[in-house]
């Protein structure tokens, strides 16, 4: 047999279209872009971003955009309730669909739809052709039903934290739980609300791979019902009917008329520049730059929020710029003399992170362990009063001399999630005066659709780098001031020099997006000033708060015993189960 595991696969890329152009209007959804007309634009310029940002970091040999069918589909004939509870599309969305056709169309990108059929369905096929012809297959989709065909040759691309993640069938397993080829059981137990898809009533996430783990496949679920609990057979049973209706819907279908074609599919093809008259008629200078063209010689206006917002360097092209990737090299002070000498590098600077340690998460519990700074990418110092069990250098002391350093207003401190800090500082006996930036507040601004803003995603998001965790510095059952002075040194300075790191990258950002009012005006005051009222707390009248509880009491009993009249007998009304009897057996 003919080994070809070394001869060159191609690799096609086939993208969910209308995922992609329903993502993208959905990102910008509190802050759309708009054409010089005034015109939402946000799906079409997301959509041509993302598109030659995959083209250009992934570099496939074929590429391929699959469509919706326009009529109903084989499963709405299958079942009249499939997607009936989604929300009919916004106008605004509904009217940049055939912008975005249009424009893929000039690229000479090519595009599939089958009436009948969906997205998926196409995928589905093209993608199984693919890996029968040796070649790879990357889906981009966040849609979980196309994780059924996750194999050796098929992977998906999924839009996550802000960038894409490659998953193959480990990062299936890693992610759910259970393998690709289990998806379709998966999701026929689970149900989808997004489709309408019922599946089993009463199974949840959890539940279900726990069957599937258990027992590999619906049917041999089915086959065991006697072995499995009262509550889970009795939904089972009622709901194998249910079940196997979600499993045809589930199922992606071959379409016979669908076939692979490396040669209309081929990137070499694809000839963006085809494009620049659209990209300026919508007032797109950053993907009229991004498809080769020069935004000064092409008669366009300004898109009103597009190039205050995108039309930047990228985050990657500052890190490059400004050296950002790499380990640091940090310093531990354990003298004053050293104090001394790193805290007038600071004021001299002027701008510097600064980052503390404690002993406790509870910033009114909070004891100080020690200090970190740092003036300039890769490098940080740390300042320990306590570490490996001891006393290193006199607290008293160095809190007055970190007090004149920050309690002058001509030096800017740099913070991630500053707020906790500034508490604990105070509480201390130095109040900063002048924090000038939250790279945490910054992270925010930029990007509001990300689900986590810590510090460790942050690096790894836009520095690449992955940061020393807490919990391996932190040995159980210890305290921060309990480790010893070089490993906490270590995890101490990078926090301050990661924060300086991001501070680059993130100031650069909010000024090239026109974003500097509403940050330095608006949000960092407003950080300060909540955590002063955060610090200081609220007033209760607990006398008064016990006497409202004491009409409620009264109240609710009230209302307890007209219950237990209505029903004609008295029952447990925070028992759900006893509330179902009485509300749908006894009442109707």
């Amino acid at each position: 047999m003919k080994d070809d595991s070394r001869e060159k696969r191609k690799k096609l890329m086939v993208i969910d279209g209308y995922g992609l152009i329903y993502r993208s209007y959905f990102v910008f959804l509190n802050r759309p872009l708009k054409d010089p007309q005034g015109n939402n634009i946000s799906a079409v310029y997301g959509f041509f971003r993302s598109l030659l940002s995959l083209m250009r970091n992934y570099q496939p040999e074929g590429i391929l955009v699959a469509l919706d069918s326009i009529q109903p589909t084989f499963r709405h004939e299958a079942f009249k309730e499939y997607k009936a509870t989604r929300d009919k599309s916004p106008d605004d969305l509904k009217s940049q669909i055939p912008v975005v056709e249009r424009i893929l169309d000039e690229m000479h990108i090519p595009t599939l739809r089958r009436e009948g059929f969906e997205a998926d369905d196409i995928i589905a096929t093209v993608a199984r052709k693919c890996g029968e012809d040796k070649g790879d297959c990357l889906i981009v989709s966040n849609d979980k039903d196309l994780l059924q065909l996750v194999d050796g040759r098929i992977k998906t691309l999924r839009y996550e934290q802000g960038k894409y993640k490659t998953y193959g069938s480990s990062e299936v397993e890693e992610h759910l739980g259970i393998k690709p080829e289990q998806i379709v059981d998966y999701l026929s137990l689970l149900g989808d609300s997004a489709d309408n898809i019922p599946g089993v009533k009463g199974i949840g996430k959890k539940g279900a791979v726990k069957l599937l783990q258990q027992y590999g496949s619906l049917d041999n679920i089915f086959e065991h019902l006697e072995d499995l609990t009262k509550g889970n057979r009795k939904k089972l049973e009622e709901g194998k009917e249910s079940a196997y209706l979600s499993k045809e819907l589930i199922v992606l279908k071959q379409i016979s008329t669908v076939h692979l074609d490396w040669e209309n599919w081929d990137v070499k093809t694809v000839e963006p520049e085809n494009a620049l008259n659209s990209f300026a008629e919508i007032g797109a200078k950053s993907l009229i730059k991004e498809v080769g063209g020069d935004p000064d010689a092409v008669s366009i206006t300004k898109l009103q929020m597009d190039e205050a917002g995108n039309d930047s360097e990228s985050p990657e092209s500052i890190v490059e710029a400004q050296g950002l990737r790499g380990e640091g090299r940090y310093e531990i002070a354990d003298s004053l003399k050293q104090v001394d000498k790193i805290l007038a590098e600071v004021k001299k600077s002027g701008t510097a992170a600064c980052d503390i340690e404690t002993d406790n998460l509870n910033v009114m519990q909070a004891n100080i362990a020690g200090i970190s700074f740092s003036i300039s990418p890769r490098k940080a110092w740390y300042i320990p009063l306590y570490a490996g069990g001891n006393k290193i250098l006199p607290e008293e002391e160095v809190k007055q001399r970190v007090k004149k350093v920050l309690e002058d207003p001509a030096v800017r401190i740099i913070g991630q999630n500053f707020s906790y800090d500034y508490k604990v500082l105070k509480r201390w006996g130095v109040e900063p005066a002048n924090l000038y930036f939250d790279t945490m507040i910054a992270a925010w601004l930029l990007d509001a659709t990300s689900n986590t803003f810590s510090m460790d995603a942050l690096a790894e998001h836009y520095l690449d780098y992955k940061t020393i965790k807490y919990k391996d510095t932190v040995e159980k059952g210890q305290l921060f001031p309990d480790v010893e002075i070089g490993k906490a040194g270590k995890y101490a300075a990078e926090d301050a020099d990661i924060t300086y790191r991001l501070y680059v990258i993130f100031a650069r950002l909010i000024k090239d997006r026109g974003l500097e009012e509403v940050f330095y005006s608006l949000e960092m005051p407003l950080a300060i000033l909540l955590a002063r009222m955060e610090l200081r707390g609220i007033r209760l009248q607990k006398d008064e708060l016990d006497q409202y509880k004491r009409e409620l009491d009264t109240d609710l009993n009230e209302i307890e015993h007209r219950i237990y009249a209505l029903c004609g007998r008295e029952f447990n009304i925070n028992s759900t189960k006893q509330l179902q009897e009485v509300l749908f057996k006894e009442r109707g």
